[in-house]
């Protein structure tokens, strides 16, 4: 979980939650293909500079913003 603190380009538009759900996985293209089947479509990609791509898909259950990263992105966030 991340505290939010502050005004964020993620959020734009919508209600500003205290905390976000960042999940750190071994197989992000495996985990994002999951999310889009369970009906959550990606909302931003960031591009990383350990080379790989995070995730944001907004709200999801119980209106929870979710990321998702790369391990190999573990230090950079």
């Amino acid at each position: 979980m991340r505290l939010i603190q502050g005004p964020s380009a993620l959020l734009e538009g919508t209600e500003l939650p205290l905390v976000s759900i960042d999940f750190v996985v071994a197989d992000v293209e495996a985990t994002r293909a999951r999310f889009e089947d369970a009906g959550y479509a990606v909302r931003l990609t960031f591009d990383l500079s350990s080379g790989g791509v995070g995730y944001y898909f907004g709200e999801t259950v119980q209106g929870m913003p979710v990321s998702i990263y790369p391990v190999s992105a573990d230090a950079e966030l």
